[in-house]
Order: structure tokens, then C-alpha cells, then sequence
């Protein structure tokens, strides 16, 4: 089926930092990157992204309501993940991976996983794929299940994770075969950012994003970058790697948080409001371009989700479309550089970024 994009996942996953406090970084957390190279033609040598990927027809699996009641977990628990969240996205409520696996279901009587909880394994599941670490819940199991899980020795795990990479659908047979619960109750749900029309890219990409805060430090593996928020959006001006503005943005609302404790709680706390799905709308001006996000002045009232259009040009400057705006809530690109310009009060009870530089605080200050 030939969808207008597809459905992913993002993780933003922080663990407490392996690094003492000093005065210029007030965090004592960092944030996980996966290191890749650029795409032919890149200005820059390479890229950092969070954490996550695609959907996967196996993050629907029937095989997983098999694990969660022979582990012990009642529908009571995993009910949770969506009875008491008071905003759903169409990702959740009309998630077109699942329209799909119904329309070619040969059995009906397998009841697909609900959404919510397809997209925190599909979460679990790449950052296994991508990094080799296990979010799994051992204490559940040994509470709830009075048993205690399969050990998983080093060379099982590269093993699987090799398998799980090139096939998802071993992922829930290695958590099957080892007895091994996915952490769901680890991840806390953030945002959800859908690829705008005009970026001219294929696919686009409908993407949840989780926050997930780890109780111990994790070392730094080959390809991976953990670094507090500040110093990985500060080092992206060196020309060593790029973030997307997305990530840009997403990181900028961590710098509000000084311990994993507060973010941590912040996360729990806000989920149950739910989220709302964020499409940017691109606009390019005479020496860069703007995403508008909703909430922002030039943000249109009437948003086309499927058709693609061309970004519309204006012979202005960033700081000049700045100027002619009082409420903002936008990125501004200059090449691989974003910049977050923020002043108004985020929806569902989330945080706003915060501006990195002097002129942005300034504007951020002038509400």
C-alpha cells in the first residue's frame, strides 16, 4: 500500500552522566545519539539522531499478548497507556500501518497489540537494534510473576541483535525465548512531528516521540554519543556533525531541566495530557527558510496534511519576518544550522524550548 508517509518512533533517552558537574553545564544527565554518515552531497561529514525508526508489522504482533499474560502483566496495567491520556494523535487513532494489517489479515481472530503499546516496543526494539541495550523490566517479572528472567549472556545478545536488525520479527521470539518483558512503563510520551508536504523528500514520516530517563550510567559504544543537552546542541557550530531542527527543538526543552529527577517527573506527570501532531510549514526568505509550528503568528489556520506544495519564497530576512511577528513559535534554518525562536505557552502542559542565544533570550523574555 502506497501511503502518503510512514510511521516511526523516536526516543529521547537520557541516563545519569558519567562525567563530574562543572560550572558551565548545570546537568547532571545526558542524552543518547546515534552517529551516521551524511547522504552524498551533504555539507557536513556527519549526522547525530536520536534513537528509533520505522513500524514494524511485528510491533503488532499477537505474540506479544501471549508474553504479557504468560509473564504475569494484566490488561489492567497495559490498558493504562491509553485510558488515562486525555489527547490521541492520528498516529494512535487512525494509524495507518494498522488499517493495513487488518485489510490483509488472513485471521481475524488475532487481535494486533493496541497502538500504544506497538509503538514503545517498536521504540525498545530499535534501540536494541541500534545500540545493543535492553530496556526490559526484570522486576516485574520477579514481582508480579515470582519468577526470575533467562539469563542473556553477551554473545546471545550481539547474536540477536544482529538477527533483530535484519528481521524485527525475531524480536519478540528472543523476548519470548528469554523470558524478557519490554520496559513499556519506561517511556513517557513527548511529541509527534509529521514530515511537512514541502521538504521534497520521500518518505515522509509521521514520528512519536518518548522520553525514557535510565537509572545508571551507560558507557559511551562506537557510534554512539551520550553528552548533556547544552553541549550537544553548542558543539553542532563546529562543523563536526548536523541535528535535524526537530531534534533541535526537542533537545532545547530538555535545557529546562537541570537533574534527570525533574525531567524524569515532568515526563510522567505531563503524558496524561497527551500530545498533539506538529506539522511545520516551510517558508524561505532571503538568506534562510522557517519552519512555522502551530501557535505561531504566519502559522496558516487551515493546514493541507497530503498535498504536496512547494515552500513559498519571500524577499525578507529571518530577522525582518522575526520582527513582524509577536507570537513565535518557529526554527529558523540557515544551511544545516536551526536555530528554536519561542515565546508563546506550549500546549498539553509541555514546556517551551529554550533559546540558546542572547537575541533569543531577549525575544523569549518579550512575551
Amino acid at each position: 500500500m502506497n501511503n502518503y508517509w510512514k510511521e516511526s518512533v523516536n526516543i529521547i533517552l537520557v541516563s545519569p552522566t558519567l562525567t563530574s558537574i562543572d560550572g558551565s553545564v548545570k546537568c547532571d544527565y545526558d542524552v543518547l545519539t546515534i552517529g551516521g554518515t551524511a547522504s552524498a552531497g551533504s555539507l557536513q561529514s556527519a549526522s547525530y539522531v536520536l534513537p528509533g525508526g520505522q513500524l514494524d508489522a511485528s510491533d503488532f504482533s499477537y505474540n506479544w499478548w501471549q508474553l504479557f499474560d504468560r509473564l504475569g502483566v494484566s490488561s489492567t496495567s497495559l490498558d493504562s497507556f491509553s485510558a488515562s491520556v486525555s489527547q490521541r494523535p492520528p498516529i494512535i487513532t487512525e494509524n495507518l500501518l494498522v488499517d493495513e494489517l487488518k485489510r490483509c489479515s488472513s485471521n481475524s481472530e488475532e487481535v494486533l497489540v493496541d497502538t500504544d503499546i506497538a509503538l514503545r516496543i517498536c521504540a525498545i526494539r530499535h534501540v536494541f537494534q541500534q545500540t545493543g541495550l535492553l530496556l526490559v523490566n526484570y522486576l516485574r517479572i520477579l514481582l508480579v510473576h515470582r519468577k526470575s528472567h533467562k539469563y542473556v549472556d553477551k554473545n546471545q545478545t550481539i547474536e540477536y541483535r544482529k538477527r533483530v536488525t535484519q528481521s524485527p520479527q525475531l524480536f519478540p521470539e528472543m523476548c519470548e525465548t528469554f523470558d524478557l518483558l519490554p520496559d513499556l512503563w519506561s517511556l513517557n510520551e513527548w511529541w509527534n512531528w509529521l514530515t511537512p508536504s514541502s521538504v521534497g523528500r520521500s518518505p515522509r514520516f509521521d514520528t512519536m516521540y518518548y522520553l525514557c530517563a535510565l537509572d545508571s550510567q551507560q558507557p559511551s559504544m562506537s557510534g554512539q554519543l551520550w553528552s548533556s543537552p547544552v553541549t550537544l546542541l553548542n558543539n553542532r557550530h563546529n562543523g563536526h556533525y548536523i541535528l535535524s531542527p526537530i531534534h533541535v527543538y526537542e533537545l532545547s526543552r530538555l535545557l529546562n531541566f537541570e537533574t534527570i529527577v525533574g525531567l524524569k517527573e515532568f515526563a510522567r506527570k505531563r503524558q496524561i495530557e497527551g500530545v498533539q501532531r506538529w506539522q511545520p510549514i516551510l517558508t524561505m526568505y532571503t538568506d534562510g527558510a522557517i519552519a512555522t509550528l502551530p501557535g505561531d503568528d504566519y502559522y496558516p489556520t487551515r493546514v493541507e496534511v497530503f498535498a504536496d506544495k512547494q515552500a513559498q519564497s519571500y524577499s525578507l530576512s529571518l530577522r525582518e519576518m522575526r520582527a513582524k511577528s509577536c507570537r513565535l513559535n518557529r526554527i529558523e534554518l540557515m544551511g544545516t544550522n536551526s536555530d528554536v525562536v519561542v515565546n508563546i505557552d506550549m500546549p498539553s502542559k509541555h514546556i517551551r524550548p529554550v533559546c540558546q542565544y542572547y537575541e533569543r533570550h531577549t525575544i523569549c523574555a518579550n512575551l
